[in-house]
């Protein structure tokens, strides 16, 4: 996927823990998040429901009022933030 670099993926927890959320190098491009986005418009559009929702990474799920799209958690977007995510909070 390559939306990180490899450093990241060897911090330790509490060197990742200390992180900002903005400071984080994690995009949604390339990921299997966005793979399985595009799946579900292509699913919609194949059912001729054009909807262009857009998707962002953030630090919760969440639906802005009058914005046709949604955020993803941040930790989704890596294996190794939805190990912690797991370990920290038991489930991801």
């Amino acid at each position: 996927m390559g939306n990180m670099p490899v450093g990241v993926d060897r911090l330790s927890d509490n060197d990742l823990l200390r992180m900002r959320f903005r400071d984080l190098p994690i995009r949604l491009q390339g990921t299997r998040l966005e793979r399985y986005a595009q799946q579900v418009f292509s699913e919609l559009i194949a059912r001729h429901i054009e909807v262009w929702s857009s998707i962002w990474l953030s630090e919760e799920w969440f639906n802005p009022d009058g914005t046709v799209g949604f955020a993803i958690p941040f930790y989704l977007a890596r294996p190794r933030l939805i190990r912690l995510e797991r370990r920290l909070m038991l489930e991801a």
